[in-house]
C-alpha cells in the first residue's frame, strides 16, 4: 500500500472512531422519537420526492412503520455503537427488500439516492461535532 492511500484509511478509521459516538447520540435523541413518528415523516417524504401512487403510499406507510417499530429496540439498545450500526445495516437491508416491488425501478433508484444523501449528511455532521466521551 503506497503512503497516499495508507494515509487516506487512516483518516477514514480516524473519521469513523470520531462519528461513532456522535452517531450514537443521535440514536439516542431518535430513540425518544416514537415510531409511528418516524414512519409517518419517512413516508411522507417518500411520497413528495418519489411522486407516489396512493396504493404505493399505503405499501410504503405499512413498510415503514414495520421497520421503524423493529428499529426502536435497536436505537435503544445498551450494545455498543458498532453492533447496533450492524443490526440497523440488516433492518435497512431488510427494508429495502420490501420496498423494491412496490417502488418502480425509477423510483427505487431515486429512494436509494435519497438514502445516500442522507448517509452522507449524517457523516459529515458526525463528523463535524466533537466526540463526547
Amino acid at each position: 500500500m503506497t503512503r497516499t492511500n495508507m494515509a487516506r484509511a487512516l483518516s477514514i478509521a480516524a473519521g469513523l472512531l470520531l462519528a461513532v459516538p456522535a452517531l450514537a447520540q443521535d440514536a439516542a435523541q431518535l430513540a425518544k422519537v416514537p415510531p409511528s413518528v418516524r414512519a409517518g415523516v419517512q413516508s411522507t417524504l417518500m411520497t413528495e420526492k418519489l411522486h407516489l401512487t396512493a396504493e404505493q403510499r399505503t405499501q410504503v406507510e405499512a413498510i415503514n412503520l414495520k421497520f421503524a417499530n423493529q428499529m426502536q429496540p435497536v436505537l435503544e439498545g445498551s450494545s455498543g455503537p458498532w453492533a447496533r450500526m450492524r443490526e440497523a445495516k440488516k433492518l435497512e437491508e431488510a427494508k429495502d427488500s420490501e420496498l423494491r416491488p412496490v417502488l418502480s425501478a425509477q423510483q427505487f433508484t431515486d429512494y436509494q439516492a435519497m438514502k445516500d444523501e442522507l448517509k452522507e449528511r449524517v457523516k459529515q455532521k458526525a463528523l463535524e461535532s466533537p466526540a463526547k466521551p
